[in-house]
Formats: C-alpha cells, sequence, structure tokens
C-alpha cells in the first residue's frame, strides 16, 4: 500500500500556526503532532509505505523528513517521494500541465517503481490542493483552513489503501519530452 503525503494543509493547519505565535521558526515548528498521531493510524497498519509529494521534497530529501517527521512521532517508513515536474517537461500545454501536476509526478513514480501490468497495491494520496488529474479519485483532500488532517480524513484513507489501484490509463499519461530527473527519489525496497 502506497500513501504519498503532502505536509502543508495536511500535517499543519492554520490554528496550528495560530497557537505558535509569530516567534516559532524552523521546519519541526510547522508539524503538528497531532496531526503526525491522526497519519501514524493510517502508516501503522502493515504494509504501508509512503512517499512524499509535497514541496517540502525540495527543501528535505526525503531521507531527512523521514528523521524529522520521527521527531514529532511519526512511526511511519518513507521510501521516497515524487520527481519534480515542469510544464515543458510534457506533451501537454501549460494549463492542463497545471491542473494535474501533483497527479502526474505521482503517476511517474508510480509507473517507474511499480509493475507495467498495473499496481495491485492501495494507492491513497493526501493533500491539500486537487491537481491530481487522472488520479482524483485516489484522494483525499484537506485543508488549512478546517485543522489538517482530520480522524474522517483518515477513514478514507483506509479505505482507499485497500482498494487496488490497477493499470494507469495510458491515454492519461503524458508523453515525457525530455528526461526527469530521478535522483534522490528514492524507491520501494
Amino acid at each position: 500500500m502506497l500513501l504519498f503525503l503532502d505536509v502543508d494543509g495536511v500535517l499543519n493547519s492554520d490554528a496550528w500556526f495560530a497557537r505558535l505565535g509569530p516567534h516559532a521558526s524552523g521546519a519541526l515548528c510547522r508539524l503538528d503532532p497531532q496531526a503526525v498521531a491522526r497519519l501514524n493510524r493510517v502508516t501503522d497498519r502493515p504494509g504501508v509505505d509512503v512517499v512524499v509529494s509535497s514541496s517540502w521534497r525540495l527543501q528535505h530529501p526525503w531521507q531527512d523528513l523521514q528523521e524529522m517527521l520521527e521527531v514529532v512521532g511519526f512511526r511511519g517508513r518513507i521510501v521516497g517521494c515524487t520527481p519534480s515536474c515542469e510544464p515543458e517537461d510534457f506533451d501537454l500545454d501549460e494549463d492542463a500541465f497545471w491542473a494535474s501536476e501533483r497527479g502526474l509526478e505521482i503517476a511517474l513514480w508510480i509507473e517507474r517503481h511499480l509493475p507495467a501490468a498495473g499496481c495491485d497495491r492501495g494507492v491513497a494520496i493526501v493533500d491539500d490542493e486537487g491537481d491530481m488529474g487522472f488520479l482524483r479519485h485516489r484522494l483525499v483532500q484537506t485543508s488549512a483552513k478546517t485543522g489538517g488532517l482530520q480522524d474522517a480524513h483518515v477513514e478514507r484513507l483506509l479505505r482507499l489503501l485497500e482498494t487496488p489501484l490497477g493499470a494507469l490509463p495510458v491515454s492519461a499519461m503524458a508523453r515525457l519530452a525530455r528526461d526527469i530527473r530521478w535522483e534522490g527519489t528514492g524507491g520501494l525496497p
């Protein structure tokens, strides 16, 4: 089972930042231990691996994110992060790319790391943005305004992780126009 994880708006919220006050700084302050505890209810399920799809992957290697999350109580296992893509990487117009940016990055990770015949693993995405394209049906969307990851989100994530993804639709995968940077993105053991 694979959980694609965003951080901002999932593991933190407007209410969390209000409690912290204006003088808190550093990445660890941005992680709400209560949201991380909810995330643990998902990752404690046997066989759940986490792939970081958050923009945090652009500032921190996924191994560092594992350590940072552990400091605030995370018990799961991060196995990698999605590649970072730009519109010029795809044969898509710019509007189509931005409407499904994160979903394309997740689909590329799945395509690279899982069997070509399709994915018999459950896949869920937790994010506060909706740019998932054809993977939107796998999204549990949170909101910083409503407290980030909540109990109801956890229940939906667990249900999605029990449902195999199946094959990625060929027509939905944009043909790559250039090589995507894969170094440092990890993968399944």
